[in-house]
C-alpha cells in the first residue's frame, strides 16, 4: 500500500522494532505498525480465508494498536508517529462503517497532531534533514487530501442525499 500512503519507511519500522524490541519509542512504532496493519487488511479487504492463522485479523491489530498507544501515554506525545498512527485507524475504521464517528476522531486527531507540530508552516522544515522534510510533507498532503475526500463526502451524503 506504499504507492496510496507514502508516509512510512516500512523497512526502518521493522528494523527498529527488531533491534529495540523495549522502550517507550518502540511502543509507538509498534503501535503504528500494527495500525497498519490493520489499515491495510481493512483496506484490501483480506479475511481470514488469506491467512492460516485465523486470529489474525485487521481488528486484532487494531486493538493491539490503541493498547500499544494507551501505554505510550500517545495523547501527552506529539510527533511524527503518533500522527501517522492516528491517520492508518482513521483508515482502519473508515472501511469498518464508512463515515463514522471514530474513523472521523482519529482523522480529526491527526490534522490536529500535525497541526501542533506546525506541518503547515514551511518554517517548521528548515533545521530538517531532507529526507524527513520530504515524508512530513508527505503526511501533511495526505491528511489534506483525505480530510477533503472525507468531509466533503459526508457533507454530500448528509446534507444532499438525506442519509
Amino acid at each position: 500500500m506504499y504507492p496510496v500512503w507514502p508516509i512510512v519507511d516500512v523497512e526502518y519500522v521493522v528494523s527498529y522494532l527488531r533491534q529495540n524490541p523495549e522502550g517507550e519509542q518502540a511502543t509507538e512504532i509498534y503501535a503504528l505498525a500494527t495500525a497498519i496493519a490493520a489499515a491495510t487488511i481493512a483496506q484490501l479487504r483480506l479475511g481470514n480465508n488469506s491467512c492460516s492463522d485465523k486470529s489474525i485479523t485487521a481488528d486484532t491489530f487494531a486493538q493491539e494498536s490503541l493498547r500499544a498507544r494507551e501505554s505510550a501515554v500517545h495523547r501527552s506525545k506529539v510527533n511524527l508517529n503518533n500522527v501517522r498512527t492516528s491517520f492508518f485507524l482513521h483508515v482502519y475504521y473508515e472501511n469498518q462503517r464508512s463515515g463514522g464517528s471514530e474513523s472521523l476522531l482519529y482523522l480529526r486527531e491527526a490534522i490536529s497532531l500535525a497541526q501542533m507540530m506546525h506541518l503547515h508552516r514551511e518554517s517548521s522544515y528548515r533545521n530538517l534533514l531532507s529526507e524527513e522534510q520530504q515524508i512530513r510533507r508527505r503526511v501533511l498532503w495526505l491528511l489534506f487530501v483525505t480530510e477533503r475526500y472525507v468531509f466533503t463526502g459526508c457533507f454530500f451524503n448528509t446534507f444532499l442525499l438525506g442519509n
